[in-house]
């Protein structure tokens, strides 16, 4: 699992499919549902950032169910937090909100920072395609102070450049080359 997670974190993505769907039958054949869910969120990262949006809300829904009946809060938030960001990318940002806001209080409930981090980022994605770029920047800037608590560089780089992307849109180039020149030396 945590080889395709490395190759997904590059980008390269065939080869992260690869090692995901191999950890995937491994877990499957031992039993082992939670480490399943977790190799399918995994999977649904890895189609979502091929832009594969209905595959990626397919195995999200798939994990999100085996974490439902696993009861496991955090999980769930990962599942819940994938299926919002797809949302966001197809415009139906109500029903991304709801997703969201479900995962970021299960991710809290559970004490899984990391996914607060992520449900923050695509809350502040959420605002950001309203138009609400205060909003966003704020909820950003909870994510990535989050990200830098974990000294977790992967989710920093992703939550600086959607901090540059909003004060793009408001026309402060100076400050957005910043937040991107930051982001691009960490990924």
């Amino acid at each position: 699992l945590q080889s395709g997670i490395d190759f997904y974190q590059h980008s390269a993505y065939p080869t992260a499919l690869a090692y995901l769907e191999a950890a995937l039958g491994y877990y499957q054949e031992g039993g082992d549902l939670i480490q399943e869910g977790m190799t399918l969120v995994a999977i649904g990262r890895v189609y979502y950032a091929q832009g594969q949006f209905d595959d990626a809300l397919a195995v999200y829904q798939q994990a999100l169910t085996i974490f439902g009946d696993e009861n496991s809060p955090a999980g769930e938030a990962a599942a819940l937090t994938g299926m919002g960001a797809v949302l966001v990318d197809r415009g139906r940002y109500d029903e991304a909100l709801s997703n969201l806001e479900q995962a970021l209080d299960l991710a809290q409930e559970s004490g899984d920072r990391l996914e607060e981090a992520r449900a923050l980022k695509a809350i502040g994605e959420v605002h950001k395609g309203q138009g609400h770029y205060d909003a966003a920047l704020v909820v950003f800037q909870e994510a990535n102070n989050i990200a830098n608590e974990l000294n977790d560089l992967f989710e920093k780089g992703l939550v600086l450049n959607s901090i540059g992307s909003v004060i793009l849109s408001q026309g402060s180039y100076d400050e957005t080359l910043i937040y991107l020149e930051q982001a691009l030396t960490i990924q």
